[in-house]
Order: C-alpha cells, then sequence, then structure tokens
C-alpha cells in the first residue's frame, strides 16, 4: 500500500523517517507545501501512529510489499553484467527509479573509483565491483544496513570491501572518483551538515533520491554549495542530478 501522513510539527520530519524505516517501508519521500509538510511511502498499514503522523493517503500498490524479503535473492543487471541481491525493504532492492538513475549512471559514466555515501544495501557498490571498479569506498552508520550490505557482498563472493561508518580523508584522494548519493532531499542536507569535508571533494558526482517536485530546491541547494549541474535525469516521478564541484 502507498500511503502519506501529514507531519503535524515539521520539527518531527527525522523522526517519522526514522518510524517509517522501522515499520519497513521502502520508497520513502517528502512533499513541502507553503501550510503542509508531508511523508509518504509504501508498506503495510501502521497502528497506532504517532501523535505527530496524521494519515492522508491510504492507497492500492501494483506491488506486492507482503513478499518474503528476507528469502528473495534477486538477479540485477548492470551493463553486461550480472549480481545478485538479497532484497531488504528498508535498504534498496534495485527496482526502485531512483536506485536504476543510479545504476545507469554507474554503466555510463564508468569512473575508476566511487564513493557511496549511504550506501544501504550496498546495490551501488556490488553493482560497481561487477563492472570491473576496485577504488570503492561506501559509508554507512546504520548497522542493519552495513550487515545486509555484508551479507550481499558474500553473495557475490566479493571478498574485498570497505564499508566505513566514517569518511575519512583519505577517502577523497582517488583520481576519477565517482561520488553518488541516493537519499531524501532532507537527509542529503544532513550528510553535508556532518560530513563537511565532502566539500573538497571537487569531483563529478551523482545524486538521486529526489521527487521531481523537489527538483528546484536541490537544485539550488546544490549551487549555493559550489556545484555546478550539468545534467537531469528523470524515471516515472523522480529525478537524478550529474553534477561536478569545481
Amino acid at each position: 500500500m502507498h500511503f502519506q501522513y501529514k507531519v503535524k510539527n515539521p520539527a518531527k520530519l527525522k523522526d517519522a523517517y526514522k518510524f517509517l524505516r522501522k515499520s519497513n517501508f521502502i520508497g520513502i519521500y517528502e512533499l513541502k507545501t507553503a501550510s503542509e509538510t508531508i511523508i509518504g511511502g509504501f508498506g503495510e498499514e501502521i497502528t497506532p501512529l504517532p501523535s505527530y503522523l496524521q494519515l492522508l493517503l491510504a492507497e492500492p500498490e501494483k506491488i506486492n510489499w507482503d513478499l518474503e524479503w528476507e528469502e528473495k535473492i534477486i538477479e540485477v543487471p548492470v551493463a553486461e553484467k550480472k549480481f545478485l541481491l538479497k532484497a531488504g525493504a528498508g535498504f534498496g532492492d534495485a527496482s526502485h527509479p531512483t536506485t536504476i538513475l543510479c545504476l545507469k549512471a554507474i554503466e555510463e559514466l564508468t569512473p575508476k573509483a566511487i564513493l557511496d555515501i549511504g550506501s544501504g544495501s550496498g546495490v551501488l557498490s556490488i553493482a560497481a565491483y561487477s563492472l570491473g571498479i576496485k577504488n570503492i569506498v561506501s559509508i554507512e552508520i546504520d548497522d542493519e544496513a552495513i550487515a545486509h550490505h555484508t551479507e550481499n557482498l558474500a553473495l557475490n563472493k566479493i571478498e574485498t570491501s570497505n564499508i566505513k561508518k566514517y569518511l575519512e580523508k583519505s577517502d577523497l584522494l582517488a583520481d576519477d572518483q565517482l561520488v553518488m548519493i541516493n537519499m531524501i532531499l532532507s537527509e542529503q542536507k544532513e550528510v553535508f551538515s556532518s560530513l563537511p569535508q565532502l566539500l573538497e571533494a571537487k569531483k563529478i558526482w551523482y545524486v538521486s533520491g529526489l521527487l521531481k517536485e523537489q527538483l528546484e530546491e536541490n537544485k539550488s541547494f546544490y549551487k549555493s554549495l559550489g556545484f555546478e549541474i550539468l545534467r537531469i535525469d528523470s524515471l516515472e516521478k523522480w529525478v537524478g542530478i550529474l553534477m561536478k564541484k569545481g
């Protein structure tokens, strides 16, 4: 089911994200108007709701989220290669449009190194490994996501990996490095607040996790940080942005 909730107190938006993730929602997004902050996603009905959320929309979704995620092994194509992914409802199963946009960017740009911020299930990092990219750093702070990522590495017989909770300056030194972020807008902003050293990465970037309605806000945010927008990609109601930091 597809649900949308009004966040009665906008200061509780971060708590709302955490709550939906713990409830195994996927495809979580936000919408802001002059008068409302709305959070949405796909999952099962939640009762009771915390006091700061009000249900606005509940509609059927053609995808069946009742699947036994932990038993589902997905074969994911990337370029002319394939890799395996153990799906997990909270951390990415390669089917979401924003993930597809990021996978296409890796195929097209063929960088020699990747910095994957918020690596989740490891889908982008493992796709890069399958394409022969050896210099990969994955940053992830969620212990459950790290465990899921590690499972997927083992599933693909990848013995060498570099999953970290904290970014180090040395992680930004690789030549021809593509920096990737596939997160919702508020989390992207939080990344730069908690990792200001990222602004030193004068590299090619690809960010996704954004609804089309959020595009102008996101472009303004990155331009304010000194990024040059190179291209906007779209798939369904989602977008990805290719840019560079000069």
